[in-house]
C-alpha cells in the first residue's frame, strides 16, 4: 500500500483501523500514518463481497493478502462510488492466523444482542456485550466508546422498534478477531458488519459496529 495510493483509495473522511485500537479518520491523517507504518502487500485474495445498498453504490468486503514478510492479514473494507473510482469510507486491517469458527458462542453472543435489543434496553445491550473502547460508523464521524454508542442507540428503546441479525459471513481472522457481515431485517433493513473480539475473560464482544 504505497503513499500515493492512499489519496485515492480513502474517501476524505474515511476511517482506517486495526486490531491494536488504532482507529484513524481522514485520508490525510491516514496517509501519514501509512507512511509512517508501511504495510508492503504483495498479494490479495476476495474472500467474500455483498452490495450494502440497493443500487450497489456502497459494497461490503472482505479480503485476504500477504505482506513481502509472509505475514497474512484480513483486510474488511467498506467501499463507496465516489463518480466513477471506488474510495473506501472504512477499512479495517488485522493480522491473521488460521483459526476455527466458535460458531455456538457467536450465535449465543448475536441472540442476547437480538433480545436486548428487542427488550428496548439499549443501556444494557451496549455495555454487556460492547467493549469499552468499542467503535461504531454509520457513514458519520466516528463514535468511540460504550457510554456514546449508548447515546447514538437510544432510538432502540422505542416500544415499537425491533430487529433480527442474519449473518451472510463470518470470517475467523485469528483467535481473538472475527469479522462478521449479514442482514438485518424488521425496522432496520439494511446490511451490517460487526468486529467481534475475545476479551481477555474469554468472552466475545463487539469492537465495532457498522450500517449504513
Amino acid at each position: 500500500m504505497s503513499d500515493s495510493a492512499v489519496q485515492w483509495i480513502f474517501s476524505d473522511q474515511g476511517v482506517c483501523m486495526n486490531e491494536n485500537g488504532i482507529a484513524i479518520q481522514g485520508s490525510d491523517l491516514i496517509q501519514n500514518h501509512i507512511s509512517a507504518n508501511p504495510i508492503d502487500l504483495l498479494s490479495s485474495k476476495m474472500l467474500y463481497s455483498i452490495p450494502a445498498n440497493a443500487d450497489s453504490s456502497i459494497q461490503y468486503k472482505i479480503s485476504a493478502a500477504q505482506s513481502n514478510s509472509n505475514q497474512l492479514f484480513t483486510i474488511l473494507t467498506i467501499l463507496k462510488k465516489d463518480q466513477a473510482a471506488w474510495k473506501a469510507e472504512l477499512m479495517f486491517i488485522s493480522k491473521s492466523t488460521k483459526t476455527s469458527l466458535p460458531l455456538d458462542e457467536l450465535n449465543a453472543r448475536r441472540y442476547e444482542w437480538m433480545r436486548l435489543c428487542n427488550q428496548h434496553n439499549a443501556d444494557s445491550l451496549v455495555k454487556e456485550l460492547y467493549t469499552p473502547d468499542a467503535l461504531y460508523f454509520n457513514h458519520k464521524p466516528l463514535i468511540k466508546g460504550t457510554a456514546d454508542i449508548i447515546k447514538e442507540y437510544g432510538y432502540m428503546n422505542q416500544s415499537n422498534y425491533h430487529l433480527a441479525l442474519t449473518p451472510l459471513h463470518i470470517e475467523p481472522v485469528s483467535d481473538s478477531l472475527i469479522f462478521e457481515i449479514g442482514q438485518s431485517s424488521g425496522s432496520y433493513g439494511g446490511k451490517y458488519i460487526l468486529v467481534w473480539k475475545k476479551t481477555t475473560g474469554g468472552d466475545w464482544m463487539v469492537y465495532m459496529d457498522s450500517n449504513i
